[in-house]
């Protein structure tokens, strides 16, 4: 288990995370700043990443559409939302934080005042519940919680957590820049003075550097316990990205550069390959769920940096252990196909075999990978395989049309060699196939994408120019930097 390292000393180190490859970060150093050029008390490697402006549709937790006003999750009688503990509510920091800025989502998408007036009531609760302490503000949990439910491993209470901070921070900012009152950004000066703190034995404290000088913004900080949890680092982060584009602190500046170069430099380290990626840089916890959260966040750091080092981890990851939630229509070419029933480790303890005279298709409801048998498996709904796992094997076995698209921003680089075969299709709006071709260049093509997706069972890419434009190519057909 790594120890904490605070700063007393006169420079904070600068290194530059250079391109990244699946399981490699390259390293070089940059000169020195020193630690009064920001007034930070902490040596942190830093890598030059700079806050990019984005249109405020692509913030975190906003979009082009409005939240239902109507609230399915636990709230009181307010419209705060709220954590529910054994028949209790309890006040849940980042629960209302990050549903204030999907009302403020919700606000600049309709101007109906009433998103605003629930916005207002979390910031309000919010602010009643904060603690002073060293000159800052945090804001508490007051409830039991046990980390990675063990329990030798429970949280003080009340506890603090950079990932609850980080919302504050980015929710407050935006209520100023929603409303242009005072007050919100003096309630965020207050949060961001929480992310300048060393950690401190019975103080409240969210940050902390490692053996490696490796700025972290601690989701759930314990003393002498450090827990290095990827995701609530990562959600921490986006309340800095808020603040810095807002006020262009120094400081905050290089927080979110040295918070986003962790994220990448132990990036191979949370990664299992061909499997689920760690929930914590300490511990050996997985977790499905949280794995599609790192895939997403990197995506998202691609577009708050325009970094594409964040693009090709996201791929790495995605490719690693894709969302099993996924419904299709899967064709079966003709031939024996042989479907299982695993057990949970990843043992067969069922078949059944069939063979099809000719091309069939078949319902699935998940395409999944199985704990040490390598590839995907399509859970199949309907006819003779139904509850068992075929396995998806390009062109026997392969999920029709598009799926599971996602936006690269800004756009990412595609070469094509002189006399490469590409096969691409185009699809529709709804990702019905609409054409196919395959193209011989006689010349070699630079190109871009903004998306790649799953299309008849294969990785490809959306190219946004030249004589392909418009056309969806075979990702490993083609090279993207």
């Amino acid at each position: 288990m790594a120890r904490r390292l605070i700063c007393t000393g006169l420079f904070v180190v600068t290194l530059c995370a250079g391109s990244v490859t699946p399981g490699v970060v390259h390293a070089a150093p940059l000169p020195r700043l020193a630690a009064t050029a920001t007034g930070l008390p902490f040596v942190f490697v830093q890598s030059g990443i700079t806050p990019r402006a984005l249109p405020i549709q692509s913030w975190p937790y906003n979009s082009t559409k409005a939240i239902s006003l109507v609230d399915t999750r636990p709230h009181d009688r307010y419209g705060v939302r709220m954590v529910l503990i054994g028949g209790k509510l309890y006040n849940h920091p980042f629960s209302q934080a990050s549903y204030g800025m999907q009302l403020l989502n919700g606000y600049r998408v309709t101007r109906d005042p009433r998103y605003l007036a629930r916005a207002r009531a979390q910031a309000r609760r919010l602010y009643d519940t904060r603690v002073a302490s060293r000159g800052a503000w945090f804001l508490p949990h007051r409830y039991p919680f046990r980390r990675h439910g063990v329990a030798a491993d429970p949280m003080p209470s009340p506890f603090y957590s950079a990932m609850a901070q980080g919302s504050a921070l980015g929710f407050f900012t935006r209520m100023y820049r929603a409303t242009g009152e005072p007050g919100f950004k003096a309630t965020a000066d207050a949060l961001f003075k929480s992310f300048l703190l060393p950690p401190a034995k019975g103080l409240p404290w969210v940050v902390e550097v490692d053996t490696a000088h490796r700025l972290w913004l601690e989701e759930w900080p314990k003393d002498g316990s450090p827990d290095f949890t990827y995701n609530g680092h990562t959600f921490a982060n986006y309340g800095l990205y808020d603040y810095a584009t807002l006020t262009s602190d120094p400081r905050a500046l290089a927080l979110f550069d040295g918070a986003a170069t962790t994220t990448l430099r132990v990036a191979g380290s949370i990664r299992l390959p061909g499997w689920i990626s760690r929930y914590c840089f300490t511990h050996s916890v997985r977790s499905a769920g949280y794995h599609g959260a790192h895939v997403g966040q990197l995506l998202k750091l691609q577009a708050l940096t325009g970094q594409v080092a964040f693009a090709r981890w996201s791929d790495v990851f995605r490719l690693d252990y894709e969302s099993p939630m996924f419904t299709a229509t899967v064709q079966l070419g003709a031939g024996s196909h042989t479907g299982y029933v695993f057990s949970s480790t990843g043992h067969p303890v069922a078949s059944r075999t069939a063979t099809l005279a000719r091309t069939g298709r078949v319902r699935i409801d998940q395409r999944t990978r199985v704990y040490g048998n390598g590839g995907y498996w399509f859970h199949v709904t309907n006819g003779t395989w139904r509850g068992y796992l075929v396995r998806e094997a390009y062109p026997r076995a392969f999920a029709l049309n598009a799926h599971q698209t996602v936006i690269y921003d800004p756009a990412r680089g595609v070469t094509i060699a002189a006399g490469a075969r590409v096969e691409a299709v185009k699809i529709s709006s709804t990702g019905v196939v609409t054409a196919r071709k395959t193209f011989v260049l006689a010349a070699a093509v630079s190109t871009q994408t903004t998306a790649r997706s799953l299309i008849d069972g294969r990785s490809t890419l959306r190219i946004e120019s030249g004589s392909l434009a418009g056309w969806w190519v075979v990702a490993s057909q083609v090279h993207l930097t």
